[in-house]
């Protein structure tokens, strides 16, 4: 949730990483806000609250047809996404290679995420840049371990095929970063609608949390994670039959502190599944995991990355056939370069 990634994806298939980047205080805070913003539809809203979304709107209008950010949370948003675009483009050798952004965004409340996507959009057409696609970090990280995508992509129904056949798999997500901890239970087959039943952002385990907060000792913030964990799959297992499959581990906090992270993971499965488990390893168990250094700060980047070489590749819904050939931009079909700028860590 504190720093951003950017990755490139060509259409043969190779892959770039690009820059990771450290959000600055007020990006931070930005990210922390959202993540403990009450969820509340708007028919909800009070008098006075209506007239401020009135206000708001009308704000980024008159701010959209002066070329400017459209709100204050869109050109954050637009600081955090410019040096990676920047940095993309000095790869590229021109930032006019950049044919299309797919962003992945942490866990969020319902309607602050639909605020963001909202904000995410707006901060891509002040930089110039379109955005394809907002995503959320949890299927973007299983896109990212080649899970849950179909090969014939290009062809909606071909692909629709192959993702009927598709697995279902029991997916236990944590991002583990200095600025905060998430956990997400779902049951994926397909990477792009994977159904999560169970996600909880907390700001307060955040890794450098745990590191400036002398108050509490390192036995009580791994208890701590360990019972945000189990609060994540108990929840999942009062509704459904639900065993990990799949462990999706990502963060930039993750390489700081993997052996205590690892162990907190498998004490926390293992007082869930205590036969289930046995003495098995989290390695042996859960074949997905792994322990792969930068690994851990790319895979939202590199899952994106693949998203958007699949929007450009072959429009939404869209039958292979010479009208849907025409749909494409100019070069997607045979050349281009795809970018990815991931933020939200």
């Amino acid at each position: 949730m504190g720093y951003g990634s950017a990755a490139v994806k060509f259409d043969n298939g190779s892959i770039i990483d690009v820059a990771k980047i450290n959000g600055n205080a007020e990006y931070l805070s930005l990210m922390k806000r959202k993540a403990e913003e009450v969820s509340k539809p708007p028919w909800e809203d009070t008098i006075w609250e209506k007239v401020k979304r009135i206000v708001r709107r009308l704000t980024r209008y008159f701010n959209n047809l002066r070329s400017l950010p459209s709100t204050d949370e869109a050109r954050v948003i637009a600081n955090m996404l410019e040096p990676l675009i920047k940095a993309t483009g000095s790869i590229l050798g021109s930032q006019k290679h950049i044919t299309g952004v797919a962003v992945s965004l942490p866990y969020f409340p319902f309607y602050p995420a639909v605020s963001m996507i909202n904000n995410v959009k707006d901060a891509g057409e002040y930089l110039g840049i379109k955005v394809l696609r907002s995503l959320d970090e949890f299927e973007v990280a299983y896109a990212a371990e080649g899970l849950g995508l179909c090969e014939s992509y290009r062809d909606f129904k071909d692909c629709e095929t192959e993702e009927y056949w598709m697995p279902a798999r029991d997916v236990l997500g944590i991002s583990f970063n200095a600025a905060s901890v998430a956990v997400s239970c779902s049951r994926n087959t397909v990477a792009r609608s994977g159904y999560r039943s169970f996600s909880i952002q907390e700001p307060s385990l955040g890794y450098n949390g745990n590191q400036t907060r002398p108050t509490r000792s390192e036995e009580d913030y791994w208890d701590q994670l360990h019972d945000l964990i189990v609060k994540a799959v108990m929840t999942e297992l009062v509704e459904y039959e639900w065993s990990p499959d799949v462990l999706l581990l990502f963060g930039d906090a993750v390489e700081a502190a993997t052996d205590n992270l690892v162990e907190v993971i498998e004490r926390s499965l293992r007082t869930l599944f205590p036969e289930y488990f046995g003495e098995l390893n989290i390695e042996t168990r859960i074949p997905q995991y792994r322990k792969n250094g930068n690994d851990y700060i790319f895979p939202l980047s590199r899952g994106a990355a693949e998203f958007a070489r699949r929007f450009q590749g072959s429009p939404d819904a869209c039958f292979e056939d010479p009208s849907c050939r025409a749909e494409r931009p100019d070069g997607v079909k045979d050349t281009g370069e795809r970018i990815i700028a991931q933020i939200g860590r």
